[in-house]
């Protein structure tokens, strides 16, 4: 398959505002996909991810693949999202609806993918064809155990959702989720991601 375009996810900043190796290392997977099926247009996801750098991960993800010889035309910023729900959610209703784009590349390490593809299938619903691609190298069993753990809540928090239902979900992401309701991240708090934006 062809994609219409890579979704990057992004794994963390280090800080003083760098990017961890392990999100560097699945740009650089995005980027020899990118080069194989002819420049296709790259979506990079990610808000702060360390409260003490006023710095969005998708723009320092933009820069890198920049620097690396992607035109800055070819590349797409998402900005809200805090973690693989927000990757999928907000990527879809902010990027990749508008500009009708059915087939997918979703790239992400290796032991996120069978997390990753059960999110995205979930919130994308029909009619995407989504696939997957996932760098190696960075699974060890207690990742393995907290994949299972995420998997777990968001099965648990998202129960009341039909797939597809991306309003619904939008809901219960700023009601129920820790990540955006201010549980977590007080700057976060609910009202800060209004319906209206979204």
């Amino acid at each position: 398959m062809k994609p219409d375009c890579i979704i990057v996810l992004p794994h963390k900043i280090e800080k003083p505002g760098t990017l961890s190796l392990q999100t560097q290392s699945r740009l650089e997977l995005a980027l020899s996909h990118y080069q194989r099926v002819e420049g296709v247009p790259i979506v990079l996801s990610g808000s702060e991810f360390v409260q003490e750098v006023d710095v969005q991960i998708a723009l320092l993800m933009r820069d890198f693949l920049i620097e690396r010889g992607v035109p800055k035309y070819h590349l797409y910023e998402e900005i809200n999202s805090r973690d693989t729900v927000g990757d999928a959610l907000f990527t879809m209703r902010h990027i990749v609806s508008l500009q009708d784009w059915k087939k997918i590349l979703v790239v992400t390490s290796d032991y996120h993918v069978k997390r990753a593809s059960t999110i995205f299938q979930f919130i994308f619903g029909d009619p995407y064809h989504l696939e997957f691609s996932g760098c190696g190298g960075f699974g060890r069993p207690d990742i393995e155990l907290a994949e299972q753990s995420s998997m777990h809540a968001f099965k648990e928090t998202f129960s009341d959702c039909l797939p597809g239902d991306t309003d619904g979900i939008f809901k219960m992401l700023i009601n129920r989720h820790p990540y955006y309701n201010g549980q977590i991240y007080p700057r976060w708090v609910r009202g800060k991601i209004r319906s209206a934006d979204f």
